[in-house]
């Protein structure tokens, strides 16, 4: 009989600890998979937001494509894209700039004086450059919040549709790049 006893013991004893074993493995296995996931998601969100605040930029450019409608002006933490249209006899400008990380957009009358805080964030972001390549070519350079940078050039259809003064500025600030670049 107490042989009995001790053989039910040990198959308790070998049951309980198969079950132990298994809940381990499988509260691992959920660790891992919530880890794997959570970095799924976050790779996700960080190139969805990267995507969309390009698409917003270029869709922008796209709508106020006209001749002299575009500018490069220091705005905000750095650099504007200063797009500009006439509604009636106003004449408006929208600007889309780097303030307190985030590009934002704010559209005002152009006689009007502005504060970057007055703008409407669109994204998080880490940096915002633009230049001119050409008088038809803008190049975007977004750094996100978590540091990717997407770089990326808009067509200007008209011919002519960045301002004279924004494309010497623009070629200064790229010549000054290319010096810097060098020196270091």
């Amino acid at each position: 009989m107490d042989e009995r006893k001790n053989t039910h013991k040990v198959d308790m004893l070998f049951a309980l600890t198969l079950f132990f074993l298994f809940a381990l493995s499988m509260g691992a296995l959920v660790a891992l998979s919530a880890s794997a996931y959570r970095s799924s998601v976050e790779t996700s969100t960080n190139n969805f937001n990267d995507r969309t605040l390009c698409l917003y930029i270029t869709e922008k450019v796209r709508e106020y494509d006209s001749t002299g409608a575009f500018s490069i002006r220091d705005f905000g933490s750095g650099q504007a894209l200063v797009m500009s249209e006439t509604v009636g006899d106003e004449e408006y400008s929208t600007y889309i700039y780097l303030w307190q990380g985030a590009v934002r957009e704010l559209t005002i009358k152009s006689s009007d004086e502005l504060s970057p805080r007055a703008g409407q964030e669109i994204l998080k972001a880490s940096s915002f450059e633009v230049a001119s390549v050409g008088d038809d070519l803008l190049e975007f350079s977004v750094a996100g919040e978590e540091g990717s940078v997407q770089r990326f050039y808009v067509n200007l259809h008209s011919h002519g549709a960045l301002s004279a003064e924004s494309a010497d500025a623009s070629a200064d600030a790229a010549q000054d790049g290319e010096e810097s670049e060098g020196e270091l």
